[in-house]
């Protein structure tokens, strides 16, 4: 990732820019194409409905590949960790929905290791407050359960 504005003041260990509030940073956009001429957001997958139910029912909330269904262990899936200043949280965006480029970027990733799903707090945590508490409670859980994950930050 190219410098920001500031960045000769960071450090290896530190960068100011990681710290930024990160409801006001846009979903980046992960191919060069993309990012010229900005390509669509994903709708009718990571359904907020299917998402509630199956956290209100404490059942895993990492999504199957194809975004319409919740995966069920045994199934491997990817859980990503990441920090949603460099934008790759909600950002801006509805909860749910996420830029095609970037879920095809962390899918590709998944299917490299054989594994069927995705767990990525961008489209994992509900909104819906009861709900949403009961996922959080178990994000350690998706951590220990998932077959690999992929840690990712540009500032590093």
């Amino acid at each position: 990732m190219v410098g920001h504005k500031g960045h000769e003041q960071c450090t290896p260990n530190f960068c100011e820019h990681s710290q930024v509030d990160f409801t006001s940073v846009e979903q980046r956009y992960e191919w060069p194409s993309c990012k010229k001429n900005p390509c669509s957001r994903l709708l009718d997958v990571f359904l907020r409905d299917v998402l509630n139910m199956a956290a209100e029912k404490g059942k895993p909330t990492a999504w199957d590949l194809n975004g319409k269904s919740m995966i069920q262990p045994p199934r491997n899936f990817m859980a990503i960790s990441h920090v949603w200043s460099d934008g790759t949280g909600t950002g801006t965006q509805l909860g749910g929905q996420v830029n095609k480029c970037l879920y095809s970027f962390f899918s590709g990733i998944a299917k490299q290791f054989q594994c069927e799903g995705i767990w990525w707090d961008t489209i994992c945590i509900p909104n819906d407050k009861a709900a949403r508490s009961k996922a959080i409670n178990k994000i350690q859980s998706n951590y220990e359960d998932a077959r690999i994950t992929l840690v990712h930050d540009c500032y590093l």
